[in-house]
C-alpha cells in the first residue's frame, strides 16, 4: 500500500512538473481576465461602453503592460503571477497541471498600481 501511494505522489508530481504553465501562458490569462472584466462593465451605461471602446482601441498595448508589470516565479510543480504593489508583492494568478488561475482581484491591481 505504501509503494502504491509513493508511485502515484511521484506519478503526481513529475505530471504537475511536466504540464506546468509558462510564462507566457500566465500574461494571456491574465490579460483574458482583464478583457472579461472590461466585457462586463461594458453593459453598465455609457460610461462602461466608453471603457469598451478604449480597451478596444489599446488592445494592442494590454499584453506588454503586462508582460511589464507581473513577475512569474517558478516552483518546478506549480507557478505564481506576482505584481508589484505599494505594500510589496502580491499573488494574483496559480498555475498548475496547464492552467492559470488567475485572481478577480487582478484588474484592480493591475490598473492601480501598475499602469
Amino acid at each position: 500500500m505504501k509503494k502504491l501511494i509513493l508511485i502515484l505522489l511521484l506519478v503526481g508530481c513529475g505530471a504537475a512538473f511536466l504540464t506546468k504553465p509558462t510564462a507566457d501562458k500566465h500574461i494571456e490569462s491574465i490579460v483574458a481576465q482583464i478583457e472579461k472584466t472590461v466585457s462586463a462593465e461594458k453593459n453598465d451605461g455609457l460610461l462602461g461602453a466608453v471603457k469598451g471602446a478604449v480597451f478596444g482601441l489599446a488592445k494592442g498595448l494590454v499584453t506588454p503592460l503586462v508582460k511589464n508589470a507581473i513577475e512569474v516565479e517558478d516552483y518546478y510543480l506549480f507557478s505564481l503571477s506576482k505584481v508589484n504593489t505599494q505594500e510589496g508583492k502580491k499573488t494574483i494568478g496559480v498555475g498548475v497541471f496547464g492552467t492559470v488561475f488567475v485572481s478577480e482581484k487582478a484588474t484592480q491591481l493591475l490598473t492601480k498600481e501598475s499602469f
